[in-house]
């Protein structure tokens, strides 16, 4: 489990999925909280917004170079 919790917004987790992010595409049995869920839950998640939206949910990605 990796634990990360943005100060400036409600980003968290490995991935930095925000709140309402999660709440729409993680799986029923996930937990509420990006931070309780497993590394897998979250990568998971991730992968159902990036092959929804690409980067573009990430405000970050500029910066990353995608």
């Amino acid at each position: 489990m990796i634990q990360r919790s943005n100060p400036v917004s409600s980003a968290k987790g490995a991935f930095q999925i925000k709140s309402f992010m999660w709440a729409k595409y993680k799986l029923p049995a996930y937990p509420e909280d990006p931070n309780a869920a497993t590394l897998s839950q979250q990568y998971r998640v991730a992968l159902r917004i990036f092959r929804a939206d690409g980067f573009s949910k990430w405000e970050t990605a500029p910066l990353c170079g995608v």
